[in-house]
């Protein structure tokens, strides 16, 4: 077994087992699905990083050395740095300042990586003409390396034995230049897989991602531009610094052999490289393979790898900046050579032929296939596993690669190697909830069908005692067909009704009774029943909604006990009375004793019956959906319902009868009280040790997870009640367990919906922050605006912006809020700025009118909303206040729908009303009429406000009134004379003492305007 490095991180707590890093592993048996979260086996990853593209929740990430690099600075290790070249993309027009920047932080030297390939290029030159190399896959690739390594050592042979260039450059170093023997060596790379090769080849120490370098100088703010361009300290390269993109190789080589594109293969991205792999022995032995394979992981060659900072780039801006600095480059080599491309060749080659060793740039590889553990099932196996997935036929193979293994073969592959469960397939849900289904069913239908076929009578009631479910023989004791929905009370006279009202109180506490009462039936005869009743709660809300109640009838006994009263009373007064004449009336007492010899035995049939009832009972309770058992007043189980059975897979005739905790192994693995244990605690105790029981009545409940049950991780709600005998003696306990497992796993996928539609309305919060930000028209001592949206983004919306000599503010208020508002905000932004800038270019900036502005605006909206004149259209709108000032004449318009503008002067108030009707269709109007166009002359120190109804609109926690318009007036009015910064903390205060702790209403946006001539 041979020990890879880790080098792509699984983030347990974002991992939500989606197994899309299953689907984009070209490799799939180094992940395991197995668990709650799909881990790493690091010793089988190739380090292609494309699960870190394709995790959306962030839950896989790339390893480097960067912060081991800057630890080393900051010790004074002496280190030096090699940039790979795509560096050029990552740093465009800066590399060589990043260069001067990795020197200030301390780096003695950087050597560029291009010049390494240059070498590369030589070795492969080299090793080709050696016409015995049929076929040759080039090696620059870290992840194709490991693959060939792990999974295809059968191509071992046809490796290029030559180091990358990386290797190249390191070596050059230790054998060219002496003075940086001993220091570190830490390369600026866009590959996590190379952390692999250096470790296999003992050569550089620091795997340093381009973004994690990006990442600090842009938390930092750190702008390269403030730093030298430094060149680097090995010669230049020539076409080498086009290594990182496709076919850089190739174009290299070309400068070396002319002919070498005629017989080779050009292949890179993860969808394609591997899966050619696949075949490319076949090919080798049938003499159809390519002389040279030049090969890459990443789909834009090392430019996109994982830890470059230019992988979502487009493909175009990549490759523009590396043929920009391989023209360059060139150029160089030209120039010094009397742009003679011959003498150019010659010339770098020369130069490349200084620091070139035979033997010197070789490369080993080691066969890892040991590191792949997996056992492929037989045909027997591969059938048993698909029978657990539920396919049984051909048909059932759907191959819908939601596993993420391409293939139902692939998916049980994984299972019968432990790297996933049955669980993930999502035929085998489905079919799984099919089956649930169908058990339901059957479950509901042998419920329905124990209670319809009991002998006792059964009745469910709502706390209002009307009846909602009756059985057949229920309607018989009462002679009653149609009861659903009448009323207990109908049935019983007006002292039983006394009864039933005492026992409802005491089921509504939560207590289960059994008692006697008096029914009359529908035709007015009397029944005498024994009621066990218990109550009907809803485990949403944890409210008693009703009770349910078996119902026997006991007429008989009470008749028998009646009659014997009877007798009794009769030989007492007979034997008072005729005491001489006992010896004449022996045989007629024998005749009296032999009837109450049978009354007795009568007697005892109708306790046996009774306890036929207790019997059923339990029978309907094994039946119920949720797991329920029973335990004595010593601790005994007495009861173990089929659903138990089911859920721990205990047998009831191995669990009767057992004590001392013994019914909690099947869930803990050890023996500990359950809840039901705790049933006749006191309160003191309950409250003294645990913080997660609720008890109400007699009733506990509580919620509990076991992380081990049956190897998963399990939710269940508890729910436990003692049991009382008649004389109110404790005599057990009953707990109902259900299992809640989905809902939690529902609620987990809610939370993690939850975070990413928040994270999107966030962003958009950004958009919508950028479009709103003002140009600088004002100074801070002339205007203030209060914006504070109610959710994250705003339908209140504000425009300052100067045109010419016109100042133009805007204050609205778009339908709704939070993101449909949002929406609203910036439809009305973009055309306010589409019709200002269109009517300036008419009118030459000579003229804008406040009220045309808002009637186009209202075209505009009512045309892209394609709203119609009727009740039942679209009316999503705009209130809005436009202010516009000519800076020139000292005069301002006003234009209004339903946001108004008040303005004061010597410390009175001037309110402009708007008009009534919004920025949209308004179905009141038939034909709209223009808006008004409202002219003042503006003098010294004026101070006006334009606003949305939000912050009147506000509710208080302690009245729960809105702040109401007058009282915003007030306020107005009462801060108008303060400086603005002064009136926006005021008017942030006082709403936030006036709402307390509740939530904001609505969007707010209040801006006011101190002019001065």
């Amino acid at each position: 077994m041979y020990s890879l490095s880790e080098i792509v991180n699984v983030d347990k707590t974002k991992c939500v087992n989606c197994h899309a890093c299953i689907s984009a592993c070209p490799v799939k048996y180094c992940n395991d699905g197995s668990g709650d979260v799909v881990s790493l086996n690091s010793d089988m990853c190739i380090g292609c990083g494309k699960c870190i593209t394709n995790c959306t929740h962030k839950a896989r990430n790339f390893i480097d050395d960067y912060d081991k690099f800057i630890t080393a600075l900051t010790n004074g290790d002496k280190i030096i740095a090699l940039s790979t070249p795509s560096v050029v993309v990552g740093f465009p027009e800066q590399y060589l300042n990043l260069n001067g920047w990795l020197k200030k932080m301390g780096v003695d030297a950087i050597f560029d990586v291009s010049f390494g390939a240059e070498l590369s290029v030589k070795s492969y030159v080299e090793h080709l003409k050696d016409k015995k190399h049929r076929t040759v896959i080039t090696q620059p690739c870290a992840a194709i390396v490991t693959y060939i390594e792990l999974y295809k050592p059968e191509l071992l042979k046809y490796l290029a034995p030559v180091d990358s260039p990386i290797l190249h450059t390191i070596k050059m170093l230790k054998d060219f230049y002496p003075q940086y023997k001993n220091h570190k060596i830490a390369i600026i790379s866009p590959c996590n897989a190379k952390k692999r090769e250096f470790e296999a080849t003992q050569l550089g120490d620091y795997n340093v991602g381009q973004i994690s370098i990006a990442n600090f100088l842009q938390e930092n703010k750190v702008d390269l531009n403030n730093y030298p361009a430094v060149d680097f300290d090995n010669p230049p390269a020539e076409r080498a610094v086009m290594f990182s993109s496709p076919g850089g190789l190739l174009k290299t080589l070309k400068r070396w052999i002319p002919e070498i594109e005629d017989n080779s293969r050009k292949i890179e991205g993860i969808s394609l490289v591997y899966e050619y792999f696949e075949s490319l022995s076949g090919m080798i032995e049938k003499s159809m393979s390519p002389h040279l394979i030049d090969c890459l992981n990443c789909d834009f060659g090392c430019n996109s790898g994982p830890l470059s900072v230019s992988k979502n780039k487009p493909q175009d801006e990549i490759e523009y900046w590396i043929r920009k600095r391989a023209i360059e480059q060139q150029k160089k080599y030209l120039d010094q050579n009397d742009n003679n491309q011959e003498r150019a060749n010659e010339k770098i080659e020369e130069v490349i032929n200084q620091f070139w060793k035979p033997n010197l740039y070789q490369r080993s590889y080691v066969n890892r296939s040991e590191n792949i553990n997996i056992v492929y099932p037989t045909n027997e196996e591969l059938i048993n596993i698909y029978f657990k997935l539920h396919k049984y036929t051909e048909n059932d193979i759907k191959n819908c690669t939601s596993c993420g293994y391409n293939s139902c073969e692939g998916m049980a592959i994984a299972i019968k190697n432990k790297l996933n469960k049955v669980e993930n397939c999502h035929y085998y849900l489905k079919n799984e909830g099919i089956i649930a289904v169908e058990n339901v069913e059957k479950s509901n239908f042998k419920f329905a069908t124990i209670i319809d076929t009991a002998i006792d009578g059964f009745i469910e009631v709502n706390t209002e005692l009307f009846f909602l479910d009756v059985n057949p023989s229920m309607k018989k004791k009462l002679k009653a067909n149609n009861l659903i929905g009448r009323s207990l009370y109908e049935f019983v006279d007006e002292p039983n009704k006394a009864i039933v009202d005492s026992e409802l109180e005491k089921r509504m506490q939560g207590i289960k009774n059994s008692y006697e009462l008096e029914f009359t039936q529908s035709d007015g005869n009397k029944i005498f029943c024994h009621v066990s009743a218990t109550p009907k709660y809803d485990f949403t809300t944890q409210k008693i909604i009703g009770s349910y109640a078996m119902v026997s009838d006991i007429s008989k006994i009470k008749e028998a006990e009646k009659e014997l009263i009877k007798v009794n009373e009769n030989l007492e007064y007979e034997v008072r009375e005729r005491t001489n004449k006992l010896l004449e009336a022996f045989d007629e007492i024998q005749q009296r004793n032999e009837v109450m010899r049978q009354h007795h035995y009568e007697i005892l049939s109708q306790k046996d019956a009774l306890a036929d009832s207790e019997k059923r009972t339990k029978y309907i309770l094994s039946s119920i959906p949720d797991a329920v058992f029973i335990i004595d007043s010593a601790g005994k189980v007495t009861f173990w319902n089929d659903e138990m059975e089911k859920m721990t897979g205990i047998k009831s005739e191995q669990i009767i009868g057992k004590n001392y905790y013994e019914y909690s192994i099947p869930f803990f693995g050890k023996k500990k009280p359950m809840l039901l244990f705790l049933v006749n605690r006191k309160d003191e105790y309950l409250t003294k040790n645990f913080e997660n029981i609720r008890k109400k009545a007699n009733v506990l409940q509580t919620e509990t997870n076991i992380s081990d049950f049956k190897r998963k991780t399990k939710y269940f709600i508890e729910i436990a009640t003692a049991i009382f005998d008649k004389n109110n003696n404790y005599d057990g306990a009953i707990e109902v367990i259900h299992d809640i497992t989905e809902r939690k796993e529902q609620e987990k996928l809610i939370l993690t919906q939850n975070e990413d539609i928040t994270d999107s309305i966030e962003y958009a919060k950004k958009i919508q922050v950028a479009l709103l930000r003002s140009e600088k028209v004002f100074n801070k001592d002339e205007i203030f605006v209060f914006f504070r949206p109610k959710n994250i983004v705003s339908g209140d919306f504000y425009l300052i912006k100067e045109v010419f000599n016109y100042t133009i503010i805007v204050a609205a208020d778009s339908t709704g809020h939070g993101v449909p508002g949002a929406f609203m905000s910036l439809l009305g932004v973009s055309l306010l700025n589409e019709i200002i800038t269109r009517n300036y270019r008419k009118t030459q900036g000579k003229e804008f009118v406040a009220s045309k502005i808002l009637d186009d605006l209202r075209t505009n909206i009512i045309k892209t909303l394609h709203q119609e004149h009727t009740f039942d259209s679209n009316k999503d709108g705009i209130d809005i206040a436009l202010c516009i000032i000519n800076n020139n004449k000292h005069e301002m318009q006003y234009a209004g729908a339903y946001n108004p503008l008040i303005l004061f002067r010597e410390n009175k108030i001037i309110e402009i009303k708007a008009d009534k009707m919004p920025i949209g269709i308004y179905v009141l109007l038939e034909k709209p009429k223009k808006f008004t166009n409202n002219i003042l002359q503006l003098q010294n120190n004026d101070t006006f406000y334009i606003f949305s109804d939000g912050y009147q609109d506000q509710f208080s926690e302690k009245n729960g009134r809105k702040f109401m318009k007058g009282n915003f007036k007030k306020l107005l009015f009462q801060i108008h004379n303060e400086p603005l910064i002064v009136q926006k903390q005021i008017l942030r205060d006082r709403l936030n003492s006036y709402k307390g702790n509740i939530q904001q209403t609505d969007d707010i946006v209040v801006i006011g305007v101190k002019y001065n001539i």
